[in-house]
């Protein structure tokens, strides 16, 4: 009888380790599957939450060339020093004015200062400057409006 107890108990001792290892083979299955989904319902959520994120465009650059370049004239504030040097503050970049001069004024033309990318980015600063909100300029805008 003690045989048969033994026996017994083996048989359901190696019973329930195999019942053991499939459930967890299978949770392993369960758990790589439910990870894989959700990896892809992130993915998912970061893409919407990319395309409805408004981007914040690096206007450093631009910046910097209208120190250099503008501020004279412009001054830091944008505000200018009229009637001679308009304020930039509040209005939207002429860009044929910044490329090709305006002939009887100070305004030079840049076109031969400014790199096409360089006058992209310092149109770009200042009409992003001193709360001015208009669209960037790229540059096939430049080139359209070089003489």
């Amino acid at each position: 009888m003690k045989k048969l107890s033994i026996s017994i108990l083996a048989i359901i001792l190696a019973f329930n380790v195999s019942i053991l290892f499939t459930s967890c083979e299978n949770s392993e299955k369960d758990a790589d599957e439910a990870a894989a989904e959700m990896t892809e319902e992130a993915n998912e959520a970061t893409e919407e939450s990319a395309a409805e994120e408004t981007v914040t465009a690096d206007y450093s650059a631009g910046e910097a060339i209208y120190k250099s370049k503008c501020m004279a004239c412009h001054q830091e504030n944008g505000e200018g020093l009229d009637p001679s040097f308009p304020a930039l503050k509040g209005k939207t970049v002429n860009l044929d004015m910044v490329v090709n001069g305006k002939e009887g004024t100070a305004m030079a033309a840049f076109k031969n200062q400014l790199s096409d990318q360089e006058i992209v980015d310092v149109v770009n600063y200042v009409d992003h400057a001193w709360g001015n909100n208009a669209d960037d300029i790229t540059l096939e805008d430049v080139a359209a409006v070089k003489k």
